[in-house]
């Protein structure tokens, strides 16, 4: 059977081979990793992350992602960059709409989640 991670990873492989396929494997993997504490990992889902953001329309995976790089950067000691990301990651949990002309609500934090608000 197949475990959550090697199928995230999977799908991670799949979209490197096929570029116009995007999912949110990327932000799915890099939760559980953060998660389950698997600092081995952090640097890699690090950059996945940094690349994938810039992409996201929607506060949910804004403010997942944001939180993740905040922890992440709080293990590698860097507090400044940590406190940022931290900023960032609440501002869109705390956002109302989606940004979205037809879809206001789309997208939008309904609850925060307990370990990505740690830091």
């Amino acid at each position: 059977m197949i475990s959550p991670l090697e199928f995230y990873k999977m799908a991670l492989d799949h979209e490197k081979k096929y570029p116009q396929v995007i999912t949110e494997a990327y932000l799915r993997y890099a939760e559980l990793i953060v998660k389950l504490r698997m600092h081995e990992q952090y640097d890699f889902v690090r950059e996945i992350v940094l690349k994938r953001i810039k992409h996201s329309s929607f506060p949910i995976e804004k403010y997942k992602a944001f939180s993740m790089l905040s922890i992440i950067y709080a293990y590698m000691g860097k507090k400044k960059e940590a406190g940022e990301f931290s900023i960032l990651a609440d501002k869109n949990a705390s956002a109302e709409t989606s940004g979205l002309r037809y879809h206001k609500f789309l997208g939008i934090v309904t609850a925060r989640d307990e370990v990505l608000d740690k830091w």
